[in-house]
Order: structure tokens, then sequence, then C-alpha cells
């Protein structure tokens, strides 16, 4: 039978840490690839441009991990497209095309819970 140390009890949960993170970065990677599929799908499309911008990012600081869901092309649009403005031209309102805040809203629960879940079942 294997001693128990401290060390070796240290090193057990430091494994299963890793093991965890690398889920939940799994589990965050989809979701973000998701929201981005979604949100390509869902977005206005008039040269097309705009709608193909769509890229996730991944930045990493110690401890810390983030994907970033945005649209490299034609990123001066998104407020405008999503929350619509007043069209200069015309003097009249433009109307927005909601696409990225309620997806990203689905996106964010949905992961949430597989996490959730990831955590319940170790």
């Amino acid at each position: 039978m294997a001693e128990l140390t401290l060390e070796s009890l240290s090193d057990y949960l430091q494994s299963q840490c890793d093991v965890i993170s690398k889920d939940m970065e799994k589990i965050m990677k989809e979701s973000a690839e998701e929201l981005k599929d979604q949100i390509m799908k869902d977005s206005p499309v008039d040269t097309g441009e705009y709608k193909e911008g769509w890229i996730v990012t991944k930045s990493q600081k110690p401890g810390e991990v983030e994907f970033v869901v945005r649209n490299k092309s034609k990123y001066q649009l998104t407020h405008l497209l999503e929350h619509g403005h007043d069209n200069p031209l015309t003097g009249n309102r433009t109307e927005g095309i909601p696409h990225i805040n309620n997806n990203a809203d689905a996106a964010i629960r949905k992961c949430g819970d597989e996490i959730e879940r990831l955590m319940k079942k170790e």
C-alpha cells in the first residue's frame, strides 16, 4: 500500500485541477465557436464582409483563459447594426437587427450549464 504524504496528496490534487481546467477550456472554446456560428447565421448581409468577419480569439494570462468572439473585418458596425442608429442621409432612424446580445446570453447560459455538469460529474 502506498504511503499517503502531503506531497503525494498535493500532486494528486494538482493533476485533478489540471484535468478539470483543460475540460473547462474545451467547453469554453466550443461555446465560443458555437456563438460565432450563430452570430454569423443571424448577421445582416449587405456585401457579406460583415457576416464573414466573425472570429474567435483566445487570450491567456496566468491562471486565466478567455475566448472572445469579435468581428475582425467590420468591427465598427457591430454596435450600429445591433442597436440601430440615426441615418444622416435620410434623417430617419435605422432600426437595429439584434444578432449579438441574445446569442451571447444564450451561449453564456449554456456554457455555465456545461461547466456545472462537469463539476457534478467529478
